[in-house]
């Protein structure tokens, strides 16, 4: 089948190369959110028309990029619109309000993902290997309900053909789903 060993240390090599990427844009990123264009949620726009001629300059993605004169943005590069300190003001505001809103719907992403997982880990399967292809049951392969048993399976796919005909594939398991007794 496979060899556990090796694929421990792929998986191992894989997290150790993500976890770096992420280090990495999150060094970025947070070298990006010092600039001084970057406007918290408490400033008043007008403040910031420091020449007093009644046009900023917004960027049209970041609305919390806002100066006093031309310059690019520095989260995502683009050249500043130039607004009248209303419309400024205006947008800053839709997209505070926006952001608070992705901020409450992320929360419940959140949660609702963290159910899940804890339902996904609660599941305990009948069997221990998979009535299809004889292979060890993975946790995160889906899952049937059968004859009062959740049957485990050992990749995806196995779970529609064992739904196709589960009797001939229940046959493959001894009486306590311990063992494939089946042929591979």
């Amino acid at each position: 089948m496979f060899d556990k060993n090796k694929s421990l240390f792929i998986l191992g090599l894989l997290l150790f190369a993500f976890s770096n990427l992420f280090a990495q844009h999150e060094m970025k990123k947070d070298e990006k959110e010092k600039s001084p264009l970057i406007r918290s949620a408490d400033v008043e726009v007008k403040s910031l028309d420091v020449n007093t001629d009644g046009k900023l300059f917004q960027c049209p993605m970041c609305v919390d990029v806002i100066s006093d004169a031309e310059a690019e943005c520095p989260k995502c590069g683009m050249k500043l619109k130039e607004l009248t300190v209303d419309a400024a003001t205006v947008k800053f505001a839709k997209g505070k309000a926006k952001s608070m809103d992705g901020m409450k719907h992320m929360k419940e992403m959140k949660t609702t993902a963290e159910k899940e997982m804890a339902m996904h880990k609660e599941k305990k399967t009948w069997n221990a290997f998979c009535p299809v292809r004889g292979g060890e049951v993975d946790p995160e392969a889906p899952t049937v309900e059968y004859d009062g048993k959740l049957i485990g399976f050992c990749c995806p796919g196995c779970d529609g053909k064992f739904s196709a005909d589960p009797e001939k594939f229940m046959k493959n398991l001894s009486e306590d789903g311990q063992i494939f007794i089946g042929e591979k």
